[in-house]
């Protein structure tokens, strides 16, 4: 799926609950990664929360985006017909990832040494973590 496709889907529901893409107002989203619009068709609002936490884009006002969101029943709003399927499918399972470009994100995330982990990390090396989705 094309980011732009997304994008477009994503614009034109968040436009009927008055929020703009990277408008001027302080509850209007700013995208900083274009790959925001595919997350959140693949992911829905999981996606969303995630991409917000990543920094993927912002907001001065978070309250009133969500607010308008929320108020304005964006998932009553999502024609599901066969082409916004089809995007929410694609960004779901089709795994753009490649063997080349996994072992670039391993080079870069994983080897770079003890130090930084033992700055943190028990003497066992040990730490937990958890992820409740519900």
């Amino acid at each position: 799926m094309s980011s732009s496709s997304a994008k477009q889907k994503i614009s034109s529901i968040l436009e009927k609950v008055d929020v703009k893409i990277n408008g001027d107002r302080p509850w209007d989203m700013q995208v900083h990664n274009e790959d925001v619009f595919k997350r959140i068709m693949g992911q829905g609002s999981i996606g969303a929360g995630e991409s917000y936490m990543d920094e993927w884009w912002d907001t001065d006002d978070l309250e009133g985006l969500l607010a308008r969101v929320i108020g304005g029943d964006v998932p009553d709003l999502i024609r599901w017909n066969i082409p916004t399927l089809w995007l929410a499918f694609k960004s779901r399972f089709l795994n753009m990832q490649t063997i080349r470009r996994s072992k670039k994100v391993a080079r870069e995330h994983y080897n770079i040494g003890n130090d930084l982990y033992m700055s943190f990390l028990d003497p066992y090396n040990q730490y937990t973590c958890g992820y409740f989705k519900n």
